[in-house]
């Protein structure tokens, strides 16, 4: 099978990763990317789950991976989100009770202000002077904070090894056949597939894009740099018009005021770092970025991925997740040999459900995030109606039988948080008291 795929970002190079390591059947896989559009380099922040994709979906040595990018560990988030600080640590403690028991009393402890998870990964995080190495029986709930080209020459570095051809081109011509499959690019480049993972552009989807933007209004974020303090954990702080990452990495720490356009100015954002918070940001960068979906993510010979298929916000690190996730299923099919892909269909309903559940996880964080009443967070605590089905029946089994665990396997489907996730955020939001 050949298989070109467009981008030379983050989600073209684990793409090619994942599919020369999981398709049992052979493939030739080449890499196009552009000789002058620059990679986004304000680091890259991920979710607990990625050591173990690292190892078992992209065939990446741990220790290779350590040695080379030297990334920092990332136990969890530290959240500045309502009333008191709370942490969504990764060890996944809200989901080590037996299925049908309640959760122990007390499961938190309070500490510095705040209402943290009775967990090993939530108390090292309390010491947040320290990279917290993490024991073997907790790896595979091992995240990290990594700079971004040292991620991606790591990346190109594996994938030479494996044989795949990276080739530096424009694509400025595609020729299609009357049903919309690909034939070629530039008239030199043909495939059995096509992966694009252009970024927004998506320059070889024709697909319409789902615009998430009515309930997550952020589109914009300032990003600058400070000392850094080795923390094992990404903290996200409300602030008046938005919220503030920040991810330390071992020479620096990336700060990233994560913003609406509809709301601040550049200028207003500023003056809030410098006068409010004694920052002093003179170097800094804008990025923009736009929320939603594809209607359909695989149409034809055509998959898109990355920022060419979904983005989310910056809020809990999704972007890498959902790579991976969308194309160990392509693998999946492949594997099949399902050559006519008749599972397109099962695929993009699937991806559809599995963002819009995303979508609903961080709405929850916005729209009940009471700790600022500034015109922003005041017209975010209106939008609590905007929960699509599956978050509206979280919050509901949430509300009325707190930390009760019976019947609870159908939050598992399409649920890439678990109920580890919506339970830390709905009791470190008091979701309870709105009720």
């Amino acid at each position: 099978m050949d298989v070109v795929v467009i981008g030379g970002g983050s989600a073209g190079l684990i793409t090619s990763l994942i599919l020369t390591n999981k398709v049992k059947i052979p493939i030739n896989v080449k890499l196009i990317e552009s000789p002058t559009e620059k990679i986004i380099g304000v680091g890259e922040s991920t979710v607990g789950s990625f050591r173990a994709d690292l190892e078992n979906i992209m065939g990446i040595h741990f220790h290779d991976f350590i040695d080379e990018v030297q990334p920092t560990n990332k136990l969890g988030l530290w959240l500045s989100f309502g009333s008191e600080d709370f942490h969504f640590s990764f060890d996944n403690v809200f989901e080590a009770i037996e299925m049908g028991n309640d959760f122990p009393k007390p499961i938190g402890f309070r500490f510095r202000r705040g209402n943290f998870n009775h967990s090993q990964f939530s108390k090292a995080m309390i010491y947040d002077k320290q990279a917290y190495i993490p024991s073997e029986d907790s790896i595979y709930s091992q995240g990290f904070h990594m700079h971004n080209d040292k991620f991606i020459a790591f990346c190109k570095k594996e994938l030479k090894n494996r044989g795949v051809e990276i080739i530096a081109d424009h694509i400025t011509d595609i020729k299609r056949d009357d049903k919309g499959n690909i034939l070629s690019l530039n008239d030199k480049y043909h495939a059995d597939l096509f992966i694009d993972a252009s970024g927004f552009k998506s320059i070889l989807s024709e697909e319409e894009w789902i615009d998430y933007s009515d309930a997550l209004v952020n589109d914009s974020a300032l990003v600058f740099t400070s000392e850094t303090e080795l923390r094992p954990y990404t903290k996200a702080i409300t602030m008046n018009n938005g919220w503030m990452w920040q991810i330390d990495h071992l020479d620096k720490r990336v700060n990233g005021y994560v913003y609406s356009s509809k709301y601040a100015t550049e200028k207003d954002i500023l003056e809030e770092l410098n006068n409010e918070h004694d920052y002093n940001v003179k170097d800094y960068k804008i990025i923009h970025f736009k929320t939603g979906r594809k209607a359909k993510h695989w149409v034809n010979n055509v998959i898109t991925v990355g920022n060419a298929d979904m983005f989310v916000e910056p809020l809990e690190s999704t972007s890498l997740m959902c790579i991976i996730k969308c194309i160990d299923d392509v693998g999946y099919i492949i594997n099949l040999n399902d050559k006519a892909f008749n599972l397109k269909e099962a695929y993009n309903e699937e991806q559809n459900e599995y963002y819009d559940n995303i979508r609903d996880f961080i709405l929850l964080h916005f729209c009940y995030n009471e700790r600022k009443q500034t015109k922003y967070w005041q017209d975010y605590n209106q939008r609590r109606s905007m929960l699509g089905k599956f978050g509206k029946k979280m919050v509901n089994y949430f509300t009325d039988n707190d930390a009760s665990l019976a019947f609870t396997q159908w939050t598992a489907v399409c649920n890439p948080f678990g109920l580890n996730g919506w339970y830390s955020i709905m009791r470190g939001l008091d979701l309870r008291k709105s009720f």
